[in-house]
């Protein structure tokens, strides 16, 4: 955990952004910790967030802060789809289960089961209200590049894009990770990093004697961090660079990718030159050499 308030604090009011970093959540399903989760909870962004499962939605409702808003619908292309609804609702998707990948590794099968399904009107984020945003959180099972189809005009504004990736196939049909990549490559983003990766340990005659954690090999998925690519600055007006360097610092904690950005606002003359160095010496002292103090 890198998280720092106090760095965060300093960046953001040194930087002086046009308005709070907007971060969409694309399938806002509150049952993990969301990966800007502190950097909201400092008033460092907003959200606006979607989610069709009703249960999940209340639940939102509830638990929201001042600078959240989450909507009860489902986004995609702007075509009405069918959507399944599972036992476990964190597995529905316009995709139907691959039982057959679920049953190799004796998991998700039961959460996966069908009880229901609708077939949903889609929102096209382009075709919405919704302001632009500087980064797109979405984890909808499958579902990513359907969403990137109605997001074309709002993703060619944004600086960041968090999917979730699939490694191992779990439902009929589904983009895979390298779908997926080519959509986003094409679209002008670039792999920046992985947040995480999951993996389960394959079943075997041993399994009862193995430990599950360290044993679990096979990968399944993860989080991915695509960013607009660097390698067209002019692709970036100030602002974008700012709210990158933002989401960098708080969100996935890429501090090389901050100090890139405050390097680019410096030479555009849009913050003072002093501001690297004050920012190095905020960082965590484990990613600097000799491990000085920080401040």
């Amino acid at each position: 955990m890198s998280f720092s308030s106090e760095r965060t604090h300093w960046l953001i009011k040194t930087l002086m952004a046009d308005g709070l970093t907007h971060v969409v959540d694309v399938g806002a399903n509150p049952i993990e910790p969301v990966p800007y989760g502190d950097l909201l909870k400092m008033g460092g962004c907003k959200v606006t967030g979607f989610e069709p499962g009703k249960v999940a939605f209340e639940k939102l409702q509830k638990i929201k802060g001042k600078n959240e808003t989450y909507h009860n619908f489902a986004v995609g292309d702007g075509q009405t789809r069918k959507l399944y609804f599972t036992k476990h609702d964190s597995m529905s998707s316009f995709y139907k289960g691959d039982f057959k990948g679920a049953a190799f590794l004796r998991r998700f099968g039961p959460s996966m089961e069908v009880v229901g399904e609708e077939d949903l009107p889609t929102v096209a984020l382009d075709q919405s209200d919704v302001p632009d945003f500087d980064l797109l959180k979405i984890d909808i099972q499958g579902g990513e590049t359907i969403v990137f189809d109605g997001a074309s005009k709002k993703l060619a504004r944004a600086v960041a894009v968090i999917p979730e990736v699939r490694w191992y196939q779990l439902y009929e049909g589904e983009p895979m990770f390298a779908g997926l990549d080519s959509d986003l490559r094409a679209r002008g983003f670039a792999l920046h990093k992985f947040m995480f990766n999951k993996g389960l340990i394959l079943p075997n005659s041993q399994f009862e004697h193995m430990e599950p954690e360290a044993s679990g090999n096979q990968l399944i998925d993860g989080d991915a961090v695509y960013i607009r690519d660097l390698k067209n600055p002019d692709a970036y007006s100030d602002n974008d660079l700012k709210h990158l360097a933002i989401l960098s610092d708080a969100v996935w904690f890429s501090f090389d990718l901050t100090l890139r950005c405050l390097d680019m606002l410096i030479q555009r003359g849009a913050i003072e030159r002093i501001n690297a160095r004050r920012y190095r010496e905020r960082m965590p002292s484990k990613y600097l050499k000799n491990h000085g103090d920080t401040i």
